[in-house]
């Protein structure tokens, strides 16, 4: 079986792993030398960017990690004096811990001049900027796109689907109702209609009692 075969078989994680084979080097090298796990995939002939699976196949193996870094050892040294010329393309800055680390190696931007560009990005491009951040906030948080939010949104004429009121008349966007236990996206409220279910705990008895409550004590609703 070939190197890319290999790469393509999957542990019961779903994690990418290796052969048994290979598995046994992949310990052997990182127990009895100071290598780290992209000095072992170059090594054994993998890509450096694939460490993660070296990585991977001594975790799934209960094998303790050390704090020994991406790279040690020859290879180490190589990437450590290859460090030396490492500077920042837009400031020139030499410094190495200013400079961002991406997956064990030094980049050629320095972390101010990258927070730079961030921020400048983002205002060149405020309206992408916040379709992204809503759309990763709902799939963090509820599993669902921006666009099947908008779905629902428009399904229910962008209005609280308890109150009636349309999401102009709120500061913020319709509130994503939805089941705690099994995670069921039900349907959109507004800011109040959603903090009252929550604070009524969702328990019909205790809405029930507080309707009759309301009707007692407004005049002009007592049912006497």
């Amino acid at each position: 079986m070939s190197k890319r075969l290999d790469l393509s078989l999957r542990n019961k994680a779903g994690r990418k792993s290796i052969t048994d084979d290979r598995k046994y080097k992949v310990i052997d090298l990182y127990l009895n030398t100071d290598y780290g796990f992209r000095d072992i995939a170059e090594k054994l002939d993998y890509r450096r960017s694939q460490y993660t699976i070296i990585r991977n196949t001594l975790i799934d193996n209960n094998i303790e990690i050390k704090n020994r870094g991406c790279c040690s050892g020859e290879f180490g040294e190589k990437n450590r004096n290859y460090r030396k010329d490492k500077r920042c393309d837009y400031c020139g800055e030499t410094d190495i811990d200013k400079l961002i680390v991406s997956n064990g190696c030094v980049t050629n931007i320095c972390k101010d001049c990258k927070d730079k560009k961030t921020k400048q990005w983002r205002i060149d491009n405020r309206d992408l900027h916040l379709r992204q951040r809503k759309n990763n906030r709902l799939k963090s948080m509820y599993g669902i796109t921006l666009e099947q939010y908008n779905d629902l949104l428009n399904k229910q004429n962008h209005r609280c689907a308890v109150c009636g009121k349309h999401e102009s008349n709120f500061k913020k966007g319709l509130c994503v109702d939805h089941d705690h236990e099994s995670g069921k996206i039900r349907k959109l409220l507004c800011t109040n209609c959603n903090s009252a279910l929550g604070q009524l705990k969702e328990d019909p008895r205790i809405v029930l009692k507080l309707l009759e409550y309301i009707n007692d004590h407004t005049e002009g609703y007592s049912q006497e």
